[in-house]
């Protein structure tokens, strides 16, 4: 080939390059469109949906291995050809399958209406599921996560079933029960019935128990005021049960547990408590950088829902954190949570108050029935004072707090009390017993709890905790024991072996 046919071709090669150019360049500046790839086909075209339509188009086979349901793609307002796929937004509705149909497809409402959306593996009538931003089409299944936010008929538990708490339980019947028997009345004088009750402390020292013995006893006030039966309703809920790594699903959710407790509560007018234990995982504060960004939106949801609940509707909201300090300050607020509650660790005599209520109808030993005879007193009482005098004897130690100077103070069994280790330590007391008659049959051997059970169910139950005791001392527990020391604190360390 000789010079000048070898540059024309290559100036020919050249101006083709530049006009591919111009079309790659055109394709791939705006005007874009964008949607959702809602299926994949065998004949190398993909269903791209695009708010309320469905197209076929084809792509560039490059981008193959890009293509999968869900993604984003952008396209050439004017070709429809795919420029570039993206990871879809995590931006959802929340909405239950009301049918799977033979072929597959999904039948879910959406907007007020029944949409049809393809098939999407695993998911079965009932289940909630995530619908991408247009509607169309499945992004995830959360199954029967309905079934988090359910209303229970709370079971028999009245106040005298809670044990160490009388302090407590006179202030939510003054605060929370009174205004709720006498709405009128409260409405005659122009006072505010609380919407809400805040229940702080340390775990396992009875939040949820006080919470559904509200429940229970509100609806036997009742029941007792206006003579007919009356059920107490109430909904157990985990902060974190309400996260959701899709944008609005969190807030659904929230909508949903109101809606649900108002339409019982219209149904029945009878009570509902809303539950929601670690509260301080959805309703921090915002805006001083201990937040992220999606408490700006869970928070004020929640907000609007406690400004919907009025008189007319027999809805508590309680809330219960170890963590007050940390909670969105418009939570508090007259109107929302109207009360907050300090819910401590037993002294020494709710101590015994539980283990009498944990203890109740256990068959004791012969043994022990004769020593508390002498004492002059009940078995179930001799055993709980026993209990109560290890846990609060100043000998028995579970850890220690370090200061820099290289001085220490001990961590002991009563730093750590709580009702739920009480009624742990009673349960562990009862396998002993259990195991030791299996063991020895209808032989002549002195059956039934005993103290060494206990002591030993004690000591056992403390060694369970071990390690874990830096996690579960609370801000207030480790301030009274370091005292005005808490600043030189170097370590907290466990000494159970």
């Amino acid at each position: 080939m000789d010079e000048g046919r070898l540059q024309r071709k290559i100036t020919q090669l050249e101006e083709e390059l530049e006009i591919q150019n111009q079309i790659i360049q055109s394709m791939s500046s705006p005007p874009l469109i964008r949607g959702t790839i809602s299926d994949i086909f065998d004949d190398n075209t993909i269903e791209v949906t695009i708010k309320d339509a469905r197209y076929v188009v084809t792509y560039d086979p490059r981008l193959a291995e890009e293509l999968k349901k869900g993604k984003d793609v952008s396209l050439n307002r004017n070709t429809y050809s795919i420029v570039s796929v993206t990871d879809a937004k995590k931006e959802g509705k929340i909405t239950i399958v009301s049918e799977v149909l033979d072929d597959g497809r999904i039948k879910a409402e959406v907007d007020g209406s029944f949409a049809l959306m393809p098939p999407y593996e695993g998911v079965k009538r009932g289940d909630s599921i995530i619908i991408d931003k247009t509607g169309a089409m499945i992004i995830d299944n959360l199954g029967k996560q309905n079934k988090s936010f359910a209303l229970e008929t709370v079971e028999k538990l009245p106040w005298d079933r809670i044990g160490g708490l009388e302090d407590t339980i006179g202030t939510i019947k003054d605060v929370i029960e009174t205004p709720f028997l006498h709405k009128d009345l409260y409405e005659k004088y122009n006072k505010r019935v609380p919407k809400g009750v805040l229940f702080f402390g340390p775990p396992g020292c009875g939040k949820t128990l006080l919470a559904k013995s509200m429940a229970y006893n509100l609806a036997k006030a009742r029941e007792k005021m206006t003579g007919s039966r009356a059920n107490g309703h109430f909904m157990s809920i985990k902060g974190p049960e309400i996260l959701n790594k899709y944008v609005g699903v969190a807030e659904d959710s929230i909508r949903q547990i109101f809606a649900s407790a108002r339409e019982k509560s219209s149904e029945t007018g009878e009570p509902v408590v809303i539950f929601i234990d670690e509260a301080e995982s959805i309703l921090k504060m915002r805006g001083t950088g201990i937040s992220t960004d999606v408490y700006d939106s869970i928070v004020p949801q929640f907000l609007v829902e406690m400004n919907g609940l009025d008189s007319n509707y027999n809805v508590i909201v309680t809330l219960a954190t170890n963590r007050p300090d940390i909670l969105d300050p418009a939570l508090l607020r007259p109107g929302r949570i109207d009360e907050k509650l300090e819910i401590k660790r037993p002294g020494k005599e709710g101590g015994k108050e539980i283990y009498r209520i944990y203890l109740e109808g256990l068959p004791f030993s012969k043994s022990i029935e004769r020593e508390a005879e002498e004492s002059d007193q009940s078995a179930m009482n001799y055993l709980a004072l026993a209990a109560c005098e290890k846990l609060f004897s100043d000998e028995n130690m579970i850890g220690m707090i370090n200061f820099f100077d290289n001085t220490s103070k001990p961590v002991r069994y009563r730093n750590l009390i709580s009702g739920a280790l009480i009624e742990s330590s009673v349960q562990r007391a009862v396998g002993y017993a259990i195991k030791r008659e299996i063991t020895n049959g209808s032989r002549d051997i002195d059956h039934g709890v005993c103290m060494s059970d206990l002591l030993q169910a004690v000591d056992a139950e403390y060694k369970t905790l071990g390690t874990k005791i830096s996690n579960l001392l609370t801000e207030t527990d480790i301030h009274l024991i370091a005292g005005d020391r808490y600043d030189q604190i170097r370590n907290i360390k466990s000494i159970m072996r």
